[in-house]
């Protein structure tokens, strides 16, 4: 029995004579899609279909019904209902706005007055005041040893100025998204002695002499010895631009470079050989009211400089990998000299591979005060973002937080081991923090 056919017995039994309530139309769905959909639906839009129109909708009326009802659509992973974190820009679909849509599927999709949606702007960087470019239509590799179907790729650029600036915003563009795993773009100071007792700019001279092609091999962050000092954007798969919290910045001093990290994962024949030229583009501003840090901890990677490193067993529908830290570990992952009282935490960005299930992090979990800061009960790679809060999160100094990744791994042929390579797997939880004095 269909929704409205279910309304309209319980209204006859109530009152003898209603009259059965009519299916819902494009008129009841078009403000939801305008509101919801559209940004990505649309022509130039991320959406794989325009939905802006009654006549490129109507198709897709019961794939709409079933993906919202699902939840997976919109793509906003994180748990939304105020229980785990509360968060700006919270795009779920309310419980009536589900049942519109499944009652205009089962209703045969009617067109009604077929009124037009007006799409809001394509979701992009407003703004920009520095654009980066990966060189044009580089060929990729066969990848390497530690992961054969995955290459990671650096280039360096000057920064041509004198005097401190701030990252405020960012958006990547991903010229082959079909080989496009992440993208990084790191703050690195040349001079600054890195991992192996050498320079920076030491390490990335020789990384960049192994071979003639643009930039250098970099597993990792940088990779060799070199060693960053802030990562102010992360891009994977679903992130769109970001903008952060008004106020906060990321400082580049006049002595630093930049360094861009691409990494290209070619799991088929048909993907080895590809090219792709990336777009970063960049909103900065010479001060802020407050400089922030991207912390980017994952005690799963760490495990693969431990003998035997941790892995994750194969064949099992559910695997949990459980890590925790102290507040005060923030000050190494977010590149800090010295150990503040504690910071605020504006936004977290969840991580895993294709094995992922679900991640969360929790605060103060063996205190008897545990709190639930971000969940993501349906992983999915293909829809990675940060998380901003309404108000940021008070973390002080003694505070432990807690990180738990589940997988499935039934399709894993061995035992899943940590790293970077698309078949590896992690358990990251990266963070956007300000210190407290």
């Amino acid at each position: 029995m269909t929704w409205w056919r279910s309304a309209a017995v319980v209204g006859l039994v109530a009152c003898g004579s209603d009259p059965e309530p009519k299916p819902p139309t494009w008129d009841d769905v078009a403000p939801i899609l305008e509101a919801r959909c559209a940004g990505c639906h649309q022509a130039g839009g991320i959406g794989t279909m325009d939905l802006t129109t009654f006549a490129g909708a109507k198709d897709w009326a019961d794939a709409i019904a079933t993906a919202t009802a699902a939840r997976t659509m919109p793509p906003y992973l994180a748990t939304a209902d105020g229980s785990c974190g509360e968060f700006a820009g919270d795009e779920t679909l309310t419980d009536a706005e589900i049942a519109v849509f499944a009652g205009w599927a089962e209703g045969g999709a009617l067109e009604g007055s077929g009124k037009s949606v007006t799409p809001p702007a394509v979701p992009s960087l407003a703004t920009w005041d520095l654009e980066l470019h990966t060189p044009e239509d580089f060929p990729v590799s066969e990848g390497t040893p530690f992961a054969p179907s995955d290459e990671y790729r650096c280039y360096r650029f000057p920064n041509e100025t004198d005097e401190d600036w701030f990252f405020t915003g960012s958006e990547v563009i991903p010229g082959n998204k079909a080989i496009v795993h992440h993208a990084l773009l790191m703050v690195v100071d040349p001079e600054a002695v890195g991992w192996y007792g050498s320079t920076n700019g030491a390490e990335m001279d020789a990384m960049e002499d192994q071979d003639d092609r643009p930039g250098w091999d970099c597993l990792g962050t940088v990779g060799g010895g070199a060693r960053e000092r802030a990562m102010p954007v992360e891009w994977a798969p679903g992130q769109g631009a970001v903008n952060l919290p008004e106020g906060l910045g990321v400082r580049v001093r006049p002595q630093d470079v930049l360094v861009v990290q691409m990494h290209y994962s070619m799991p088929t024949l048909a993907l080895q050989g590809q090219s792709d030229s990336s777009t970063f583009r960049l909103r900065t501003a010479p001060q802020v009211e407050q400089e922030a840090f991207f912390a980017v901890p994952d005690k799963f990677i760490e495990s693969i400089y431990s003998i035997p490193a941790d892995t994750l067993p194969a064949g099992r529908e559910s695997v949990d990998y459980t890590w925790d830290m102290s507040v005060d570990e923030l000050s190494y992952y977010a590149y800090q000299d010295g150990y503040p009282s504690g910071y605020k935490l504006w936004g977290v960005i969840p991580h895993m591979h294709q094995l992922g299930r679900s991640q969360t992090l929790t605060l103060d979990p063996d205190k008897g005060k545990e709190q639930c800061l971000v969940e993501v009960k349906s992983w999915d790679f293909n829809w990675q973002r940060v998380y901003f809060y309404e108000e940021p999160v008070s973390l002080s100094a003694g505070d432990r937080m807690e990180v738990r990744c589940n997988y499935d791994t039934t399709s894993a042929p061995r035992d899943v081991a940590p790293g970077w390579g698309t078949g590896n797997e992690m358990c990251l939880m990266g963070m956007l923090v300000t210190p407290e004095p």
